[in-house]
């Protein structure tokens, strides 16, 4: 997948598509993923059809994922998306559209990612300081309480004594 829809993959097929684009910056592909989001933005065809390409390929993926594994969200998250924006979004929806079941599809959200930085290490690093602090703080038995705050990462693990509280 990332042969196609990863920035090398999405250069070559610019180049091929356009080879004298303004859009291409040989060796430097933040600024051609920049000028090509830019450019998408502004309606350009050629970088339209790029990300129509672009997203086509992701879709197809994302279909099967949603296909097989029924996810409520996917989240496009690499520094591409963002830079490609609302555009590529556009196109993976329609092109996921087209290749999804209809019931696993209405389940799921596509979204971009609302993190700037690098979100699986953010999400990773969130994921270890919540069992931490969990372990650390607070009265142990205090867990199934109404109102208690739960985890959205992480089941809340009862001990044999908890279990009898309810």
């Amino acid at each position: 997948m990332e042969t196609y829809v990863g920035a090398p993959g999405i250069m070559r097929n610019l180049r091929e598509l356009s080879p004298r684009s303004p859009l291409l910056h040989p060796g430097d592909q933040t600024a051609t993923i920049d000028a090509l989001g830019a450019a998408a933005a502004a309606d350009d065809p050629v970088a339209l059809e790029v990300v129509r390409d672009t997203a086509r390929y992701l879709g197809a993926g994302i279909s099967d994922l949603i296909n097989l594994l029924n996810p409520e969200v996917v989240v496009l998250s690499s520094w591409v998306a963002s830079r490609l924006g609302a555009p590529l979004l556009d196109e993976v929806r329609v092109a996921v559209a087209r290749r999804a079941l209809r019931r696993p599809l209405a389940a799921t959200e596509i979204v971009l990612s609302p993190i700037p930085t690098d979100p699986v290490s953010l999400g990773a690093a969130t994921f270890a300081l919540e069992g931490t602090l969990r372990s650390a703080g607070g009265p142990r038995n205090g867990a199934g309480r109404a109102g208690a705050a739960r985890s959205r990462t992480a089941p809340i693990v009862r001990r044999p004594a908890e279990l009898g509280d309810r």
